[in-house]
């Protein structure tokens, strides 16, 4: 390990030993760009999701009745049932599960077993996707600090800490942490799975954001390939993971002013998400947000009008028609309306945007409506969301390899 990696250790694990932020109010629903766990977590229909839940919580009352109910097994059991619940985009209910675990384990192991860190490390996601970043960032800094003096600095469960705080640092514009920490993960990773586990890859996509982000094209342009190469060369051209590197590279396509060249890997991104996931998941409404997007700095209208409603409808539709997210698209449409002639239409969205995105009423005037924004491609929440690794307790796919040591 180099110098600075190990300085960077050194106050990773001195910074967790603050006093834990207070937990802003529990909303009902996520907050951030994607209204939900888009990347990490493919959602199901609730009836589908509803089955799953139920049959979780019938094994979790059974090892409560045989095993007592502060049995690890428990906590095992509590995980798998949040995790359904994210699924089903309710964070609330799923965090209610996950601090039940972290008390069993924290009970039964103690506060500083790699079991406990993998519950903080549950909450930690989660109340990253509600947007509560502070907390998010002690609670994996916390995991992180057990793992290295439990399992060691070169451990995989290390590196997932790792990089779970590096994606808060992005959210938080810390740009150079950020790269540092996806640096030391990408090594970790690419030692102990190989260079083209797709858990390496994911480290590097988030490399690929911390260095655009700094405006290092060139080199985030070469990252950008290569994990896309490497997971290509893993799983062949159609897994889902690819979309969202496809994605990235479209947005960093744009931010080099070639946005005809990046509409191609948007699509490809879309055709990828509606192959695994279906034409009515969140993920995919947000591509085609993205698309249109594009199409509306290409004054391409009509195509970009047609994809805005369709991805309001699905959001409206899977995460209800109070989700802050759908104020990202109907801004997008309001601008549409603005650049065609349709001024009163387009204030009326506006204004419906603005209220569900919780900003001011009196911000609306200010605005000259001709250039009123659109939601960026490349904005920061919509491209920092943390795909969860294959090795990872939460990640629900099928493919996911064994999770190590669990409570038994």
């Amino acid at each position: 390990m180099t110098a600075g990696s190990k300085r960077l250790v050194l106050f990773l694990m001195l910074a967790t030993f603050g006093g834990l932020p207070a937990a802003a109010p529990e909303p009902s629903t996520l907050t951030t760009r994607d209204g939900a766990l888009l990347d990490a977590f493919p959602s199901c229909t609730t009836e589908v999701c509803e089955g799953i839940l139920a049959a979780q919580q019938k094994v979790k009352l059974e090892r409560e009745t045989t095993l007592g109910a502060d049995h690890p097994s428990v906590a095992e059991a509590l995980f798998e049932i949040g995790n359904t619940y994210l699924r089903l985009r309710r964070p609330g209910l799923a965090i209610i599960e996950f601090e039940r675990a972290h008390k069993i384990l924290t009970a039964v192991k103690g506060p500083n077993h790699p079991d406990t860190a993998t519950a903080l490390s549950h909450l930690g996601l989660t109340r990253y996707y509600m947007g509560q970043l502070n907390l998010s960032e002690w609670l994996h800094g916390r995991a992180y600090t057990i793992r290295v003096q439990s399992l060691g600095l070169n451990s995989l469960p290390t590196a997932e800490s790792l990089t779970y705080l590096a994606w808060v640092k992005l959210r938080l514009a810390q740009y150079g942490t950020a790269e540092a920490l996806f640096r030391r993960s990408v090594e970790i990773r690419a030692a102990g799975l190989g260079p083209s586990h797709p858990a390496t890859t994911d480290a590097l996509c988030g490399l690929c954001e911390a260095v655009k982000e700094q405006g290092r094209f060139d080199e985030a342009t070469g990252l950008y390939k290569r994990a896309i190469d490497m997971h290509r060369a893993s799983f062949g051209s159609n897994h889902p993971v690819l979309a969202r590197h496809f994605e990235g590279y479209a947005d960093l396509l744009i931010r080099r002013g070639r946005p005809q060249q990046a509409e191609a890997w948007l699509k490809r991104a879309l055709e990828l998400r509606e192959m695994h996931f279906g034409p009515n998941d969140p993920a995919v409404a947000m591509v085609r947000s993205d698309l249109a997007v594009l199409y509306t700095t290409l004054a391409r209208y009509m195509e970009a009008s047609r994809l805005f409603d369709q991805a309001r409808q699905v959001l409206s539709e899977t995460l209800g028609p109070k989700a802050p997210v759908l104020g990202d698209i109907l801004q997008g449409l309001a601008t549409v309306y603005y650049r065609t002639g349709r001024v009163a239409e387009a204030d009326k969205l506006y204004q419906q945007a603005l209220d569900l995105k919780g900003v001011g009423r009196d911000v609306l005037q200010d605005l000259d409506p001709v250039h009123k924004p659109t939601a960026p491609l490349g904005s920061a929440s919509r491209r920092t969301m943390p795909v969860i690794p294959d090795f990872s307790p939460l990640n629900p796919r099928p493919h996911q390899a064994p999770r190590g040591p669990l409570p038994k």
